[in-house]
């Protein structure tokens, strides 16, 4: 669940500030021991920030370039709330940005490699069943010029 806060955050936030060029959505891995770093990466060309922006993007409430973006929506929390969900699971987060070029944010998230096959794993939701991800009859936005 707050993986998948952190994800959105970060891909609704390339989404509203980049408003031509690319987003690139990456995810990688590193096995280390019993252990498994998830890489994360978003990357847009959309807006970038100055050294200023970065010195204050985790601070809460902070919206930079208020009268440039004025048509953009947000409360200048997202990025607060992301850079906490990702300290409190034992992460970090990069981030590099050229003003007017574009935003690269990387997150590296360690997770436990478990031995178990999918079907060992109870869920209590389901009374124990596994049910398998189906992505079918979902809505996918693509953006492509």
């Amino acid at each position: 669940m707050r993986l998948r806060q952190i994800l959105l955050n970060l891909l609704s936030n390339s989404v509203k500030y980049t408003t031509e060029g690319h987003i690139l959505f990456q995810v990688n891995f590193q096995i280390i021991g019993q252990k498994c770093k998830l890489i994360i990466k978003v990357e847009d060309t959309g807006i970038g920030m100055t050294e200023e922006d970065l010195a204050n993007l985790y601070t809460k409430f902070q919206r930079f370039d208020i009268e440039k973006n004025v048509n953009i929506a947000g409360t200048g929390l997202g990025m607060a709330i992301t850079k906490g969900l990702v300290d409190l699971l034992g992460g970090e987060i990069l981030v590099k940005s050229t003003y007017g070029e574009g935003t690269t944010f990387t997150v590296f998230l360690d997770q436990q490699i478990s031995s178990k096959k999918p079907e060992e794993i109870k869920s209590k939701e389901t009374d124990g069943k596994v049910i398998p991800f189906d992505a079918s009859g979902q809505r996918v936005l693509v953006v492509d010029d």
